[in-house]
C-alpha cells in the first residue's frame, strides 16, 4: 500500500499536461473497447441508446434522407454529419470523436487556468485532472453521449470573451446555441462582462479616470436603460453579439432551408414542451408523472380526446417551471458579471438543478466548468482555517455522491426491475435538489476573488 500511494504522489506531482492528456486518452480508449464487450453480454447496455440514435441519423443522410426519418432524433443535423464515419468506418468512431473533444476540453482548461487565471502549471495541471479523470465525465462521453460537443462551445466561448477576442467568442457562443438552444443563457453576462471589460480598458487609457467600470442602478427600470445604452455604447459587446447573431441565423436558415419545419421542432421547440417522467431527477418529475397518468385516464374516459382543464394544466406547470430558472439566472448573471467564470459556473448549475427535465449527462455541463472556479476557493487559495473549508467540501462531496447513489439505486428498481418506485426516486430527486444547493452556496461563501484574467506574457 505505501508503494502506491508513493508511485501516486510520486505521479501527481511530476505529471505534464502531455501526460494527463495521454492518460486520460488512454482511460478513454480501454472504456470504449469494453463498451464493445458489455454490449454484447449484459443486459444492461454501456452504450447510450442517443448514440444509436445519432448513428441512424447519419444512416439516412449517407443514404440521401433526412436524419428526421429516425424516430426521436431531435439534434442537429449537423450531428448526423458528425456521425457518418460510424457508417463508413467503425461504429465506435463517434465515441473516438467525443474522447477527443474531451481532451480538447481538458487542453482549453489548462490553458485558461495556467495563462488567465495565472495559476502555475503544475497546480493547473492538477485541476485540469479533476476534469479529465472525473469518472462521469468519462463515462458520459464514451457511452456515445453528444454532451461534450456543448461542453466544449461553451468553454471555447467563456475562454475567448475572458481574452476579449469578441469576434471568435461569438463564433462559438452561436455554434454553442446551434448544437443546444440552452447557451442562450450565457448571453447577459457575456455582454455584461464585455461592456464592464471595455470600460475598464478605456479607463485605464486615461491616467486621471477612475478605474470603475460598469455600475449597475437598483432601480429595475433604470437597470434595463443603463445596460441597454452601455451595450449599444460598446464595441466589444456589440461585436459579440453581432457575430453570434450572424452565424446562428445563418446555419439555422441553412438547415431550415433543407428540413423546414421538422428541424425547427425537433432540434429547438421539442425541448420546451419536453416531459420524462422515467430519467430525470428533476423536482417536477412526480408532478410530470401524475399529470401524464392523469391525462393518460381523461383521454380514455373522453370520445373528444383530453380534457382542455388537464391540457392548461400542464401547460401552466411548463411554463412556470421556467421562472424558478429566469429570476436566478438573472440574478446571477446582474451580480456576478465581473467574476465571469464563477458567474457562469452558478449559471449553468443553477440552470440544471432547476430544470424540468435533467439527467446524468447534463452534469457534465457544470462540472467542467468548476476546475476554473474551485481554484480561487477556499482553502485551495492557501488561506488560513484551511483543514475546516476542506472538512466541509469533503463532507458537501459525500452527500452528493449519496444522494445520487440513492435515486440510481431506485431508478434501477424502476427500469429494470419493473418495481412502483416512482414516489422515491421524486424523494431521492429532492435530496438531490437541496444536496447540490447546498454545494453552490458552499461555492459562493468560499469563493475569493482574484484580480481580473489577464494573459501570461
Amino acid at each position: 500500500i505505501g508503494f502506491c500511494l508513493n508511485r501516486i504522489f510520486f505521479f501527481m506531482v511530476s505529471v505534464t499536461i502531455t501526460n494527463l492528456l495521454l492518460v486520460g486518452l488512454a482511460v478513454r480508449l480501454v472504456l470504449i473497447a469494453y463498451a464493445e464487450w458489455q454490449d454484447t453480454h449484459f443486459e444492461v447496455k454501456y452504450t447510450d441508446i442517443d448514440y444509436t440514435v445519432f448513428t441512424d441519423g447519419a444512416r439516412f443522410l449517407t443514404q440521401g434522407q433526412s436524419p428526421y426519418l429516425r424516430a426521436t432524433y431531435r439534434y442537429t443535423p449537423l450531428l448526423a454529419w458528425l456521425m457518418t464515419p460510424n457508417i463508413f468506418l467503425h461504429p465506435a468512431m463517434g465515441k473516438l470523436l467525443f474522447t477527443l473533444v474531451d481532451l480538447f476540453v481538458a487542453h482549453r482548461i489548462f490553458s485558461a487556468l495556467h495563462q488567465l487565471f495565472r495559476l502555475p502549471e503544475r497546480r493547473a495541471v492538477l485541476w485540469t485532472a479533476t476534469y479529465l479523470l472525473n469518472p462521469i465525465i468519462f463515462n458520459v462521453s464514451t457511452r456515445g453521449n453528444a454532451d461534450t460537443l456543448v461542453v466544449a462551445v461553451v468553454v471555447g466561448t467563456l475562454e475567448n470573451v475572458l481574452r476579449k477576442k469578441t469576434v471568435l467568442g461569438g463564433l462559438w457562443h452561436a455554434l454553442g446555441m446551434h448544437f443546444k438552444l440552452f447557451p442562450v443563457i450565457y448571453t447577459p453576462i457575456f455582454v455584461l462582462y464585455l461592456v464592464h471589460a471595455e470600460k475598464l480598458h478605456k479607463a485605464k487609457q486615461k491616467l486621471h479616470s477612475p478605474h470603475t467600470g460598469l455600475l449597475l442602478p437598483r432601480n429595475p427600470v433604470l437597470l434595463v436603460f443603463r445596460v441597454i445604452n452601455e451595450t449599444l455604447h460598446s464595441v466589444w459587446a456589440l461585436q459579440f453579439l453581432v457575430t453570434s447573431a450572424v452565424t446562428f441565423f445563418g446555419l439555422f436558415w441553412m438547415y431550415y432551408s433543407s428540413y423546414g419545419l421538422v428541424f425547427l421542432h425537433e432540434t429547438y421547440l421539442y425541448h420546451f414542451t419536453r416531459v420524462d417522467h422515467r430519467h430525470n431527477f428533476s423536482i417536477y418529475f412526480y408532478d410530470m408523472y401524475l399529470s401524464l397518468v392523469e391525462t393518460y385516464y381523461a383521454t380514455l374516459e373522453s370520445t373528444a380526446g383530453p380534457t382542455t382543464g388537464m391540457t392548461f394544466e400542464v401547460l401552466f406547470m411548463k411554463v412556470a417551471s421556467f421562472l424558478p430558472q429566469g429570476i436566478t439566472l438573472l440574478a446571477v448573471s446582474l451580480c456576478l458579471f465581473q467574476h465571469l467564470a464563477l458567474g457562469v459556473t452558478l449559471i449553468t448549475w443553477l440552470f440544471v438543478v432547476f430544470n424540468k427535465v435533467y439527467t446524468v449527462q447534463y452534469f457534465v455541463w457544470f462540472m467542467a466548468l468548476l476546475p476554473l472556479v474551485l481554484p480561487q476557493c477556499k482553502p485551495f487559495t492557501n488561506g488560513q482555517q484551511w483543514r475546516r473549508y476542506i472538512a466541509r467540501w469533503v463532507f458537501c462531496v459525500v452527500l452528493w455522491v449519496a444522494a445520487l447513489a440513492t435515486w440510481l439505486f431506485f431508478a434501477y428498481q424502476l427500469e429494470f426491475k419493473s418495481q412502483p418506485t416512482f414516489w422515491m426516486i421524486w424523494l431521492a430527486g429532492v435530496a438531490f435538489f437541496f444536496v447540490n444547493t447546498l454545494a453552490i452556496l458552499m461555492l459562493v461563501c468560499t469563493f475569493q476573488p482574484e484580480p481580473q484574467p489577464g494573459v501570461r506574457k
